[in-house]
Parts: C-alpha cells; structure tokens; sequence
C-alpha cells in the first residue's frame, strides 16, 4: 500500500524503463529535496507512530524499538514484521504485505513531506510521523543484504547533532502522482482498492489482482493473460478488446461489465 498498502510494501517496477524511473528522486533533489542519512531515518521513525500513504489506501505502522513493525490499514487488516536501517536505506519486511518479501527504501524529506523511494528512484509513500518516538537511536549500517533476522538486530543511539528536523504534517499527493502509482502497482496488487482506475492498454500479464475492487475499472484493451482475478469486482468495469486468455476468473463479479 486491501492495499495496497494491502500489498501495502514491495510493488515492482513493470512498465516504465529504469532511466524513467531514476527521474522521479532525481528531479526532487534537484528542486532541493533532501536524502536522509541512515541515522537520521532511524531518529525519525525508530518508536514512531508513522503513517504510509500510497494510492488507494493508507496504514497506519508502529516502528518499534526493538526492530519489530506492527501495522493496520484502512481495510483493517493487521500484518507485523520488522524494520532495519541498512546503509542510507530502509528496509520493511511483513508476513504477509509485500508478499513476505524485504524491501529497501531511500527516504527523502521533500519541503513539508517525507518521502519513500525504491533503489530504481520509484517514488512509492509519503511518511507522517504522528507520534514520535521517546527515544533516538540508529540501526547499526550492514555492508551485506538484510535478513529477516538481521532486520530486528538492537540498534545505537545517534549524535545529538545527527539528529533529523523536526516532523510536519504532509500535504495529499498530485493527482498525477497517484494515477502514476496506480498504474506501477496494478501489476502485483491483490486485495487492492482500484475502483474507476484506467488501465486501458496496459500490459498485465498474470498480474495478481486476486480479491481486487475493479468497480468500473477501464480494463479496454489491456493485456490480462493469465492474471490472477479470481475474486476481483469487476462490476460495471470496462472490459472490452481486453486480452483475458488464460485469466482466472473464478467468484468474480463481472455483472454489467462491458464486454465485446
């Protein structure tokens, strides 16, 4: 980010080229956004209330201080996992969000907004932190990959001067912004909120949209071999010249969808 953010974490990069990509942080930190350092994210988050805002929905994640995440999204659903700072990187890991997979994110302070990026320079949440941690500490850098167990190793207490600025509200995204992301996470997003999205002409081959609200979604023209809609809304959704060839489409709703 169900996200997501019920796939709330880790949605991959399926239809732009990475040069494309690379521009979204690029171009912030050229218009003076700033990358936080390792410490400096660990003293924002670290025993953090922090609240992840993506396309459709948002979750509200408790950072704790002992590496481990709790999390609730506005679908209600629960999920736990673990945080680390690796280098100047985030990483998340949930059982179940993201597909139980750990991802790393720079994490950019942007004006007002706190921002998350993947490595390629995706632009994937905006971070507000609504009740700070009592105390700053910072996760010891790791020169190899993160594991599960690594993610809740005990982290040290920062500098006074490394410390990171003060936390400010954010701002809602562009409506561009999100259409973008939309369009990045249709690839891998079961569960997720994507009522009246267009998606027409878009490349989705054996996406995973299981259980996905595609309540008046344009679907026309979309490539949808052997994706997973078993379960998905479909209602009133535009279907039509859509390439469905091997797609699962057990329980959907497909009642008043346009087709051809």
């Amino acid at each position: 980010m169900k996200k997501n953010v019920a796939s709330f974490l880790l949605i991959g990069l399926f239809f732009l080229p990475t040069s494309c990509v690379k521009h979204e942080i690029d171009t912030a930190i050229q218009h003076g956004a700033k990358k936080l350092s390792g410490k400096q994210i660990s003293t924002l988050v670290n025993g953090s209330s922090v609240q992840m805002d993506g396309s459709s929905q948002s979750a509200m994640v408790e950072f704790l201080q002992d590496g481990s995440l709790s999390g609730k999204n506005t679908s209600g659903e629960k999920d736990k996992g673990e945080w680390k700072v690796k280098g100047d990187d985030l990483c998340l890991f949930f059982k179940k969000w993201g597909q139980g997979d750990i991802t790393c994110y720079q994490l950019v302070q942007d004006g007002s907004e706190f921002k998350l990026y993947n490595r390629k320079g995706m632009f994937f949440y905006t971070l507000t932190v609504m009740t700070p941690g009592e105390k700053d500490s910072s996760s010891e850098i790791l020169s190899k990959p993160a594991t599960s167990s690594q993610l809740s190793a005990p982290v040290q207490s920062p500098r006074a001067e490394e410390r990171s600025p003060a936390i400010v509200p954010v701002s809602p995204q562009a409506a561009a912004d999100v259409t973008f992301f939309i369009r990045q996470s249709a690839q891998n997003c079961p569960g997720c909120n994507l009522a009246h999205v267009d998606l027409s002409g878009q490349t989705l081959i054996g996406a995973n949209l299981q259980g996905a609200n595609l309540t008046e979604a344009n679907l026309s023209h979309a490539n949808l071999r052997r994706a997973n809609l078993r379960g998905a809304n479909l209602y009133r959704a535009d279907l039509r010249q859509a390439d469905l060839a091997g797609a699962d489409l057990t329980g959907a709703n497909l009642s008043e969808s346009l087709r051809e």
